[in-house]
């Protein structure tokens, strides 16, 4: 059997975990062997397993980084579910890529494809950012959001392809917050995610940007 790469990404809320775990779970109605993991950064928000905001989970194992989920990974394993990829270390690539090219292995991950400032996730501390699995995957799946900004007590409802960071008092948090937030870092939870459309994203600080012609 060849490998295959499957890419689900999207912004936050766009319902990219229920399409994970229905697929993993199709895997396994196939009879094919299956193992997932996540990264922990995503364990104190839903838990160790993979789980939809619907509700829905599969078993899966929190690790840090690509070597841990080598260690991990059983032999007669034939489909491997990895969640919250835009946590892992760029290492993460290039473990997909052994993977799938010289195992066979079919890989299915999530990720969010930019992060609150309107760009590219990068991969750990690293510049490389979680394009290059999108350009390395076999088949897309693009997951839109509903932008839930609201005004006058209307909710705009248009395709949200952003995710937004608030303050709590629904304030957006400036360009230079932290990228990633946790632990001791939020302690009360002082910030939270919502998805917004292109005409409903404001991130205070952002450099404009300019197309300069050669």
């Amino acid at each position: 059997m060849g490998g295959n790469l499957v890419a689900i990404f999207g912004p936050v809320g766009a319902c990219k975990s229920d399409e994970h775990i229905r697929r993993l779970d199709d895997f396994q109605l196939e009879g094919r062997v299956v193992q997932a993991f996540k990264h922990v950064l995503d364990v104190p928000r839903h838990g160790p397993n993979l789980r939809s905001r619907r509700g829905t989970e599969f078993p899966a194992t929190p690790v840090n980084d690509a070597s841990e989920i080598y260690r991990l990974l059983r032999l007669e394993t034939q489909v491997l579910g990895i969640g919250e990829g835009q946590f892992f270390p760029p290492d993460i690539v290039d473990f997909i890529r052994d993977q799938v090219y010289n195992h066979g292995r079919v890989i299915t991950i999530d990720f969010l494809n930019t992060d609150f400032r309107r760009e590219l996730f990068r991969l750990g501390e690293s510049d490389r950012t979680v394009a290059e699995i999108i350009a390395i995957a076999h088949e897309h799946i693009y997951k839109t959001s509903v932008c839930t900004y609201e005004e006058k007590g209307v909710r705009c409802g248009k395709p949200a392809h952003y995710t937004q960071r608030l303050f709590l008092d629904n304030t957006p948090v400036p360009y230079n917050d932290p990228l990633i937030l946790v632990g001791d870092e939020n302690p009360r939870n002082e910030r939270r995610y919502v998805a917004r459309c292109i005409d409903h994203h404001f991130v205070p600080g952002r450099p404009e940007i300019k197309f300069v012609p050669l």
